[in-house]
């Protein structure tokens, strides 16, 4: 038991003060990708044409889709080979379909736009697996073992041993502006960074509406304070 909770609050020390977690069970057997997202490890059916932006000022078009399974851009090549994005910490936006997502140490995707200032999502996800003991029965070890995925010729296996997990998909949220060069931390401190003059209005909000910095809505509320 202490063994768990102590593996508990590792994990949520690790959760950032603006993130939000939602947590998704999948049965063994059962298909993990079904419950990351509507098109399963992907965030379109199918890789759209788009372009690619550097921040030395080249530009490159392609087909691109985001992994959300392992986390990563990636396009097809001429030689219809699906790829992940190298050294992607040099891309300064990719743009395809209606998507467009920012890099600041991961791929954070645009979700809205107000003018100068916008408001933007990482999204990361951790795979939590129950260990099964005796008579079938999950034992309370089950924080211990987790991402047992794994990725071979752009081809996710899925485990059916035996074996329950818990999908826990961790939402962060960010702002991008055009004083920056990457997007910053949608916290507390990334607002007085990015408007050290409402440092006060940022203290009252954020402790009048807890939860406000984790939800689109709430940032778009603050940020509508911050920039009369």
């Amino acid at each position: 038991m202490k063994t768990m909770l102590l593996a508990l609050l590792c994990y949520l020390s690790t959760i950032p003060l603006n993130a939000q977690t939602e947590e998704f069970r999948v049965k063994a057997g059962d298909d993990i990708t079904t419950k990351i997202s509507e098109h399963g490890k992907y965030r379109f059916t199918a890789f759209k044409q788009g372009r690619i932006y550097y921040d030395y000022g080249k530009s490159a078009s392609a087909k691109f889709n985001y992994n959300y399974l392992v986390e990563e851009m990636q396009f097809i090549n001429p030689d219809g080979d699906t790829l992940s994005i190298a050294n992607p910490e040099q891309v300064k936006y990719v743009v395809f379909d209606s998507a467009i997502y920012y890099y600041n140490e991961g791929f954070i995707e645009l979700v809205k736009n107000l003018d100068s200032v916008k408001i933007g999502k990482k999204q990361k996800l951790k795979i939590v697996y129950e260990k099964i003991g005796a008579y079938g029965q999950p034992t309370n070890s089950s924080a211990i073992d987790n991402n047992k995925f794994y990725l071979e010729n752009n081809t996710f296996y899925r485990l059916t041993i035996n074996q329950d997990a818990i999908i826990k998909k961790q939402t962060t949220w960010y702002i991008i502006s055009d004083k920056e060069e990457r997007p910053v931390e949608a916290d507390k401190a990334g607002f007085t960074k990015l408007f050290p003059q409402h440092k006060d209005d940022i203290k009252v909000f954020t402790k009048e509406n807890n939860d406000a910095l984790k939800t689109a809505d709430g940032l778009a509320r603050l940020l509508s304070i911050c920039m009369k």
